[in-house]
């Protein structure tokens, strides 16, 4: 279609065209405000209009009279609603939404977590007993994070706990 009848479409189905548009520009509008917005049943259109929606790919075909729902209709699709309905107990554990838990307060029960676990041994706890102790109590924790504040925990500077973290042979304790 040339310029002036793509302009001249877009008047008809409603939409406000631009001066210096060009006919791909206009192609490109028509077929986003045709897909959105569809075209009113009292918009007449010529056969190259009809022609150059249908290439662009709206679907111009009327209505059967005869496609009215009848109850069975009706029916099956409310029975294929009711299938896919959600029931109470087909929900699992894991698809309920955890609390909203402050970072501040994540941290803290993570440090509590390792404390407890190390005040608990008599004899102190390797690494990987303390993360895997850590992650009984708290199984949505990253080990990495275990880890990051296990070593910081015996590096004066970066210490979280209220003594620091002290190693023999591979057990780690509190600082006396």
């Amino acid at each position: 279609m040339k310029k002036a009848e793509l302009v001249k479409l877009m008047e008809k189905i409603g939409m406000t065209c631009p001066k210096n548009i060009t006919i791909s520009k206009a192609e490109d509008s028509i077929n986003k405000y045709v897909e959105t917005n569809g075209i009113l049943e009292e918009v007449l259109l010529e056969d190259k209009e009809i022609d150059f929606l249908e290439e662009i790919g709206f679907d111009m075909s009327l209505p059967d009279e005869d496609d009215d729902w009848d109850e069975e209709d009706i029916e099956e699709v409310k029975e294929d609603i009711e299938e896919e309905d959600i029931e109470e107990e087909d929900i699992e554990e894991e698809d309920i939404q955890k609390p909203n838990v402050s970072r501040s307060e994540r941290k803290q029960k993570i440090l509590d977590a390792i404390t407890d676990a190390i005040i608990k041994s008599e004899n102190g706890l390797t690494r990987q007993e303390i993360v895997e102790t850590v992650l009984e109590e708290l199984p949505d924790t990253s080990t990495a994070t275990i880890k990051t504040y296990i070593s910081d925990g015996k590096n004066e500077k970066y210490c979280q706990f209220k003594s620091l973290l002290t190693e023999d042979d591979k057990h780690l304790s509190f600082n006396k």
